[in-house]
């Protein structure tokens, strides 16, 4: 028999942590949305980052992440990746502008948890590695939305309210990931 180490989850990627929660509000319901069956989906948390590369030119960068419920309740629970439209500059605030499609869902992601199913495993979910077009570093203060993401962390059904940890790992050719 041989025992081999079990290297721990991201060793040699960078690791972006974000504690969040899906929280219920006063309008509809808050950023606790659920899935986009309920008609709410772009009210989840959402994060938009740009990936950059210190390399000339094109460069090949992953990026992979998990999501977990972080108060003892296991809730079902997914997380997606889309490319976005455009910077601050035209969509300004509005969720809706950032990303391709305006009926947007997981299975319309560049990639998802689980297939896009929704998972109450108490290890959380992972988003699977996924190849990312990124920007040069020397051009992320441009108004390019090369290299512009968003991830959308949700739960299954509207006002399940939860804190979350999200881990989003970019591979070593990565020198920057900036949330915007």
């Amino acid at each position: 028999m041989h025992v081999f180490q079990v290297p721990p989850e991201g060793q040699g990627w960078n690791c972006h942590s974000i504690q969040g929660a899906w929280a219920a509000g006063s309008s509809d319901y808050g950023t606790a949305a659920g899935c986009n069956n309920h008609g709410n989906y772009l009210k989840n948390p959402l994060y938009r980052f740009q990936v950059s590369s210190s390399a000339a030119g094109r460069a090949a960068v992953k990026v992979f992440a998990r999501l977990q419920c972080t108060n003892g309740t296991p809730f079902a629970i997914n997380v997606s990746l889309y490319p976005c439209n455009a910077s601050h500059g035209s969509g300004g605030e509005n969720p809706a502008t950032w990303l391709p499609h305006p009926k947007v869902s997981p299975k319309r992601a560049l990639a998802t948890s689980a297939s896009g199913v929704y998972s109450d495993a108490t290890c959380g979910v992972v988003l699977p590695i996924t190849e990312v077009e990124v920007v040069s570093s020397a051009d992320t203060t441009t108004e390019s939305s090369t290299g512009v993401y968003c991830i959308i962390p949700s739960t299954f059904a509207p006002l399940e309210c939860s804190t979350f940890s999200l881990n989003v790992y970019t591979s070593g050719n990565a020198s920057a990931i900036r949330f915007i």
